[in-house]
């Protein structure tokens, strides 16, 4: 790893990858000012290096040579991120960066019209089968009460 400096804050780049260590202050720093910065930072500090997909990693953080846990960034894009359990520090490969800063983007649009009516459709099935659910509860219970017969019945004419 290689320190950069960076907006200000100093960065370990990897030579071989073009990856950048980033811990959680470190990114909450660059992200204070302009989230944008991600793009640029992938514009200076990016290697002309292809990136192979190897299987799973087993990439060990640089502080505490401990394995690093995979999650997707934002939860559902499709931008996986390496997280240290220990420190909380990111490893991002360099061409993760720009893909980040698209889908935070993403996440922060208006849902289109054509989204706004799946979701609605969407909302309107759920209401639908959880209503037709009802029904089918309350069917089986009136079934079950009109073929019930107490012990007792048999005293009355």
């Amino acid at each position: 790893m290689v320190p950069e400096h960076a907006h200000g804050v100093l960065l370990d780049v990897c030579p071989n990858c073009g990856g950048i260590w980033i811990t959680a202050d470190e990114l909450r720093a660059l992200m204070t000012g302009d989230p944008s910065v991600l793009l640029e930072l992938e514009k200076s500090i990016h290697t002309d290096v292809e990136q192979k997909h190897l299987g799973q990693s087993k990439l060990l953080c640089p502080d505490h040579q401990v394995l690093l846990d995979q999650y997707h960034y934002l939860y559902d894009s499709p931008v996986l991120i390496h997280a240290c359990p220990d420190c909380g520090g990111l490893f991002i490969t360099a061409d993760e960066l720009p893909q980040m800063q698209q889908w935070y983007a993403k996440s922060h649009e208006p849902a289109s019209p054509d989204e706004q009516k799946r979701i609605a459709l969407g909302m309107d099935v759920a209401q639908h089968e959880a209503f037709m659910m009802r029904q089918q509860h309350l069917q089986g219970l009136f079934n079950t009460l009109r073929t019930f017969r107490p012990g007792w019945s048999g005293f009355f004419p």
